[in-house]
């Protein structure tokens, strides 16, 4: 379950909450809900396992736009439609444009198998990693971009039920592995397709 929250703007500090903002005299339009001023400002630096077993960071994604984005591939709610969304921004973007979609997960049950079928249902077309850990791992970078995850408890049928409730943000960085844009699902997938094209070409 996701807490629909504009937290970015917060752990940014410098962010700019506006639409259709124009950076400086990069001469580019950017359509998030967030966006950093000028040439944005660097990510903060995540280096994490991956659901294949490898120790991937962000800086190895340097060369390339990233769309990243915090995901339980245990949520049959909001997780998936905001998947759904990401792979709608592939299908508006030819193969060679996609971005580098990074996950980084928000909850610590995540396993090679349950991402594998997230992914698999979600139907993303560009290339994908899902960073994975425990509690202690995961939670530095969930602070760092301003991401809250709270432990859950309901009861369904009588039943109680443990879950995840966390703060819904897909971040833009671009080629340099600089925080440009970001936006809170439910979002328009044509926009962040321009936004990368726009990235891309910058």
């Amino acid at each position: 379950m996701a807490i629909a929250l504009l937290t970015m703007a917060g752990a940014a500090g410098a962010a700019v909450v506006v639409l259709g903002w124009s950076a400086g005299g990069a001469r580019l339009t950017l359509h998030g809900d967030a966006i950093w001023p000028g040439q944005g400002r660097p990510a903060p630096p995540v280096q994490l396992r991956d659901s294949a077993g490898r120790q991937v960071s962000l800086a190895s994604f340097r060369g390339k736009v990233v769309m990243l984005t915090f995901l339980d591939s245990h949520c049959g709610q909001e997780c998936p439609v905001q998947a759904a969304q990401m792979a709608a921004v592939d299908r508006e973007l030819p193969p060679a444009d996609r971005p580098q979609i990074v996950v980084v997960s928000v909850n610590p049950a995540d396993t090679p198998l349950t991402v594998q079928k997230f992914v698999h249902k979600a139907r993303w077309r560009g290339p994908w990693v899902w960073m994975i850990g425990t509690r202690s791992q995961l939670m530095p970078v969930w602070k760092r971009f301003g991401i809250e995850v709270i432990g859950t408890k309901q009861k369904i049928n009588g039943i109680r039920v443990k879950g995840i409730a966390h703060s819904s943000a897909i971040y833009l960085l671009d080629a340099n592995g600089r925080e440009r844009t970001g936006y809170v699902a439910p979002f328009l997938p044509r926009l962040v397709a321009e936004d990368v094209r726009a990235l891309e070409s910058a």
